[in-house]
């Protein structure tokens, strides 16, 4: 057997070790479907495994987090790990547990720290980096860096090392705690660039500096520990490490902008850290405030955004939960954090205004270059402040910030200068045509009344127009009471006040401007402007054309966007089907017919689980894309994208898998066709049982979800398809993992669902934590139906249906699965993923309550 075959049969090995004994077959079943040898081989290994007395002895998982914690009785208070007898665990990270042990020959009373690789986490790469931390340690001998005693190898393979164990606490919590003032905390920090500065010089890059990984001791003695993603930069240490691209690990709120960019690392990447822990010792806040959750959004921060100046960050609020059910979100108050400090507000302001201000961002600039050089260099700059000395940081110039600044954002930029003519285009060109038939009559010297009449309203289009336009003057006053530095929005809103009185007597143009500023505050975001200048808008347009009008089907149609937005998805469904048949009896007229197709085709599945409907409509606005605008339109891809989707929420994966190559190769530049073609690929073999081919896509996904142009949705859409490649695989703690991460960076929009919960569920259910995923699942349902959507519903209530099966609550959960499987059965084809899963969750129902009859209909 290859080396590729036998990874395969220990993988599958593992994964049905991991699952429920009743689950096993039913795992390899799926994941062995299409090569009948392989279930075989790991059939017969299961066998040997039961022959031995293991398998049985081996209780069913009970909790989602145990999987992940557990490990063996070897582990427990009184194990040797060597010659050392383990007391008790005081920790675990991503690699490692830390535990409490003393020498088992007593010839050591001091108490010492083990830090073991964890079962499970024995793979090549992370073997290879547990190893890594333990050479690097050996190198180091500094009072300030946790020290190396001893290591070796456990009796069953796994690499341990036994380091000074360290009873302190956080750096940030200590000083808070000890209320420490601004000149100890430098002179502690210095001490802390003492210990990163010796770690240099032997040519070690920590890469993972943050306060937690600086420990405090009760004399106020700073530990500098965990190296396990550290880097060695001598050849000779190094020259075991694979040359190839690896995992970027990292704590991204302490990473310096190359490290987040995968850059090559350097010295001055740590200086980059210590600036952000200095940051937060001085002000008890983070540099970078990410509007979103998402890693992307958080990268982008971190690579493009200037951080506030530590002075000015203590003017801020922010409250921070530290996680867990029971914790209670926390406040910080100018007033907390100066207190922490021994100080005042206005007083702790004052005191890191100017040098340490400099000093800090210095740290913290984006080209590495203008960083320190080193981490000495940066004490000697604080020694330099606490001596009253002058420092060697200073301000960036403004002509540096302003052409950084345009560089980041030439288009914001030039947006910014004509903001106005940006946003008020569109009037414009709404009156334009007006104004242009209007000057023909002028041109024509005509002398009758209504040619006066047209001439009276083209001198009133112009004074408008005129007004507009003077709000984008750096020397405008403004009309009465206006002011030069009033606001766009504030600008927006009294143009629009003017609107009635200016075009009074022009009741067609009224009702045209009132449509385009309402588009101009819904591009911005500003929907409840957008909603009430819109609704004026119909309600003219009613006025005056009636329902049966190509503008009155815009306007419903816009107004229909931004009532989606707000959350109101009932009446976004009733203006969405009025503009759609209304706009059906005008199709010449205006170019928003293939729009309102998709939307309304997006509409049948939310709110009707209509997908066969949906699917007719999205051709249609296929058809009519390409009639428009040719085959390689951007519109005409997503569309196609969008017909993938279709055909997958019917189960006629077949089709889809048809499609999506054709599309990928076609529109492989246009980046957000191409990620959701990704995404129903990964999906589609993800159910098939093509891991690998599953795990090549998500890796692609990826690396596209890195990019800065990539759409907030795309980091929670790579966690969910890893997470349901993890369930399939029958790895539930990383599915669990993964549909957290999922969780945290989904887009909060007023009633969406959450995949990343329908992801999470059945994994909890799988550990036995069907009290925790009923919670959840109930949650989700009530948010769907108060929102009147039913996209995913019949899911949700397929997973409740089997968190009930294992509380054995045999009658609400058939209740509730056969609702779902008669919901689903009615919409799909039989081997759509939704209705296989439910027709074995009714299997599995069945045979728990002892009705095998049952069972059979569904198996």
């Amino acid at each position: 057997m290859d080396a590729g075959r036998w990874r395969k049969v220990r993988e599958l090995f593992d994964g049905a070790l991991g699952v429920a004994p009743e689950h096993a077959a039913t795992f390899l079943e799926r994941a062995c479907a299409d090569d009948p040898a392989l279930r075989d081989e790991v059939e017969a290994l299961l066998d040997a495994h039961r022959e031995a007395g293991d398998f049985f002895d081996t209780p069913a998982v009970e909790d989602a987090l145990k999987i992940v914690e557990s490990e063996p009785d070897r582990l427990q208070a009184g194990a040797l790990v060597g010659r050392y007898r383990i007391v008790r665990e005081i920790g675990r990270g991503g690699m490692g547990l830390v535990l409490l042990a003393v020498r088992a020959d007593d010839q050591f009373e001091k108490q010492v720290a083990v830090k073991i690789l964890r079962r499970g986490m024995d793979s090549e790469e992370i073997v290879r980096r547990f190893r890594n931390e333990r050479q690097i340690l050996a190198s180091l001998d500094h009072p300030y860096i946790a020290q190396l005693f001893d290591g070796g190898m456990t009796d069953d393979g796994l690499p341990y090392f036994v380091m000074e164990y360290i009873e302190g606490q956080p750096l940030d919590k200590y000083a808070d705690e000890q209320r420490l003032s601004i000149k100890q905390r430098l002179e502690l920090f210095r001490k802390v660039c003492e210990a990163v500065q010796y770690a240099h010089q032997n040519l070690v890059v920590h890469r993972d500096l943050k306060p937690s990984n600086i420990l405090i001791t009760t004399p106020g003695v700073p530990k500098l520990l965990d190296f396990g993603i550290a880097k060695v930069l001598s050849p000779d240490l190094s020259a075991s490490e694979p040359t190839r691209t690896e995992t970027r690990m990292m704590t991204p709120d302490y990473a310096s902008p190359e490290q987040v960019r995968g850059e090559k690392l350097t010295t001055r990447s740590d200086v980059y850290s210590l600036g952000v822990v200095l940051y937060v010792l001085l002000t008890g806040h983070r540099p970078y405030r990410a509007t979103e959750t998402a890693p992307h959004e958080l990268a982008r921060v971190i690579c493009e955004q200037e951080p506030t100046k530590p002075s000015a960050a203590i003017n801020s609020v922010e409250v921070v939960g530290p996680g867990g059910d029971s914790a209670s979100p926390t406040p910080i108050t100018p007033e907390s954090v100066s207190s922490a400090r021994d100080t005042q507000p206005d007083r702790l302001r004052h005191l890191l205004s100017g040098d340490l201000d400099n000093i800090v961002l210095m740290s913290l600039r984006k080209e590495r270059e203008r960083r320190y050089e080193s981490a000495e260099q940066l004490s000697s700059d604080i020694q330099r402040y606490l001596d009253g000395l002058p420092v060697i940081a200073h301000k960036d110039t403004f002509t540096y910030r302003a052409s950084k600044f345009v560089r980041r954002n030439r288009i914001s930029v030039a947006a910014a200068c004509l903001v106005f003519l940006t946003l008020l285009g569109g009037i414009v060109a709404t009156i334009w045509q007006a104004r242009k038939a209007q000057e023909q009559a002028r041109i024509a010297n005509a002398k009758s009344a209504e040619a006066q009449a047209a001439l009276a309203r083209t001198e009133k289009i112009n004074r408008f127009m005129q007004s507009i336009f003077s709000y984008a003057n750096p020397d405008w006053f403004g009309r009465a009471g206006g002011r030069r530095d009033m606001s766009v929005l504030e600008a927006m809103r009294d143009i629009e006040k003017h609107i009635d009185e200016d075009f009074r007597d022009e009741p067609d143009l009224r009702a045209d401007i009132y449509q385009q500023i309402g588009d101009s505050y819904r591009t911005q975001g500003l929907f409840d402007d957008a909603e009430r200048s819109l609704r004026e808008a119909l309600r003219q347009r009613l006025e005056l054309y009636g329902e049966d009008s190509a503008k009155v089907a815009e306007s419903m149609y816009i107004l229909s966007g931004v009532r989606h937005a707000q959350g109101d998805f009932a009446e976004q469904e009733r203006l969405l089907t009025g503009a759609l048949a209304t706009q059906r009896r005008h199709p010449d007229e205006g170019n928003d017919l293939p729009y309102m197709m998709m939307d309304y085709a997006s509409s049948l599945g939310e709110f009707k689980n209509d997908y066969a409907g949906a699917l007719a409509l999205d051709r249609e606005a296929l058809a009519e894309f390409r009639r428009r605008y040719g085959e390689s339109h951007f519109m005409v891809g997503l569309t196609w994208s969008v017909l993938v989707r279709d055909y997958i929420n019917l189960g006629d994966y077949a089709q889809a898998e048809t499609i999506i190559p054709i599309v990928q190769e076609q529109f492989k530049q246009q980046p957000p066709v191409l990620w959701s073609i990704l995404e129903s690929y990964a999906f589609i073999k993800t159910i098939k049982g093509d891991y690998q081919a599953a795990e090549n896509a998500i890796r692609e996904l990826s690396v596209h979800a890195q990019s800065q142009d990539a759409k907030p949705y795309m980091t929670p859409a790579v966690h969910n398809a890893q997470s349901l490649l993890a369930y399939r695989h029958g790895d539930y703690a990383q599915a669990i993992t993964h549909a957290k991460q999922a969780l945290a960076a989904q887009p909060n929009l007023p009633g969406a669902p959450h995949a990343s919960a329908i992801n999470l569920a059945p994994s909890l259910n799988k550990l036995g934590q069907a009290k925790r995923a009923e919670a959840l699942l109930r949650e989700e349902i009530e948010r769907l139906k108060q929102s009147e959507r039913v996209f995913n519903l019949a899911r949700l209530k397929s997973v409740l249906g089997e968190s009930l099966t294992a509380q054995r609550r045999f009658t609400e959960a058939e209740t509730i699965l056969l609702e779902a499987y008669e919901t689903e059965k009615a919409r799909v084809l039989p081997e759509q993923y939704d209705l296989s899963e439910t027709r074995q969750r009714l299997a599995e129902l069945y045979r728990a309550w002892g009705k095998t009859d049952s069972a059979r209909r569904y198996e």
